[in-house]
């Protein structure tokens, strides 16, 4: 079992959300990329970064519109923001 699989199950056990409601850094966000690229799931990713999957939605709904402020194609904020829904896409 690799490194992050065994911290996945620590934290799952412990099922603490320390960080909901806090600001989100730019490491946060940085690691936040990092785990969809890795193809975490969205609960993985949840565990990981201590937040619910709610504040993990609209801190990738925040970065999707970011993208295509940036001038970034549908797929490219597809791709990155993975868990978003077509409705939410739509709504950029």
């Amino acid at each position: 079992m690799s490194n992050t699989n065994t911290i996945i199950n620590k934290l799952y056990s412990i099922k603490k959300r320390n960080n909901v409601g806090k600001k989100w850094t730019k490491e946060c966000e940085k690691m936040l990329l990092n785990y969809i690229s890795e193809n975490k799931s969205l609960d993985d990713i949840s565990v990981l970064l201590q937040r619910n999957n709610g504040g993990i939605l609209a801190r990738l709904k925040k970065i999707a519109i970011n993208m295509h402020s940036n001038g970034y194609t549908l797929d490219e904020i597809t791709k990155t923001c993975k868990f978003l829904t077509n409705d939410d896409l739509l709504k950029i």
